[in-house]
């Protein structure tokens, strides 16, 4: 899953209030922490999927179809890649945030 083409909840922004690239850079701090546990839980639930196309093909394990069960390795999946993400992954996904609210900015005109 390619941080460039997914799209991060923002939140309700004010755009009329994002000037200045020091105005943005703010906003996307404050942003981050909820958009590493979004990415973490996105891929989690990818992870999931394709884990249990596999145990289905499986003649000696069960596939696993609770929702608790899934809903729990999916939330759990968000805190470990918001805990574990690079600088440079933190990095990346500051700089997709930046681009998506400027992108959202200029649709708002």
């Amino acid at each position: 899953m390619s941080i460039q083409n997914m799209r991060i909840s923002l939140g309700s922004v004010n755009y009329d209030l994002l000037e200045t690239d020091s105005d943005y850079e703010v906003l996307a701090n404050k942003i981050l922490p909820k958009a590493l546990v979004q990415l973490g839980e996105a891929t989690a639930e990818v992870a999931w999927d394709g884990l249990q196309k596999e145990l289905r093909k499986s003649k000696f394990i069960k596939a696993n179809s609770s929702s608790s069960e899934k809903r729990k390795f999916i939330q759990d999946g968000g805190q470990n890649f918001k805990r574990s993400a690079s600088n440079k992954d933190k990095q990346d996904i500051k700089a997709a945030i930046i681009a998506q609210m400027k992108e959202q900015k200029s649709k708002h005109r």
